[in-house]
């Protein structure tokens, strides 16, 4: 569902990162509004330069807009989910470098780093009532917390 939804904002010409907060908002009910969602405009093409990619970056947002709830320091587990996100896309694509995943998995049809980040979502849909422990603040759980 995610994936679906991710490339249908890719092919209305958003970049990674936007494809992926859009759809995020979209399945998971991030209440975001149009403006906010335009913020992560400047990560697609690993920040233009070819840095971090920007379906990675859009992942992070989705994760940051459902679980902090006032900042980053008082979600105890955003380290968490972070860290995990961020090394299992790296193993999984090799780098997390947008110059290096490119070259290598970029097409239009494709678009295998929306797809995986999408993929890495999947068990936990938005439907999803566990929580795992560390999730002290009571949100559903978007991947998992351990």
């Amino acid at each position: 569902m995610l994936a679906e939804t991710a490339v249908k904002y890719y092919h209305m010409g958003y970049n990674c990162a936007e494809s992926i907060i859009r759809a995020g908002n979209e399945v998971y009910g991030l209440d975001l509004h149009d403006r906010d969602m335009k913020m992560t405009a400047a990560f697609g093409g690993g920040f233009q330069i070819g840095d971090v990619c920007g379906a990675l970056c859009g992942a992070a947002c989705v994760v940051s807009a459902r679980y902090v709830e006032t900042k980053a320091h008082d979600c105890s587990f955003l380290r968490t989910l972070t860290q995990k996100l961020v090394i299992a896309f790296q193993n999984k694509m090799g780098s997390r470098l947008c110059a290096k995943i490119k070259p290598v998995y970029h097409s239009k049809e494709k678009k295998p780093a929306i797809r995986w980040i999408a993929g890495f979502f999947h068990p936990w849909r938005p439907d999803t009532r566990r929580i795992p422990s560390e999730c002290s603040s009571g949100a559903r759980p978007l991947i998992p917390c351990s």
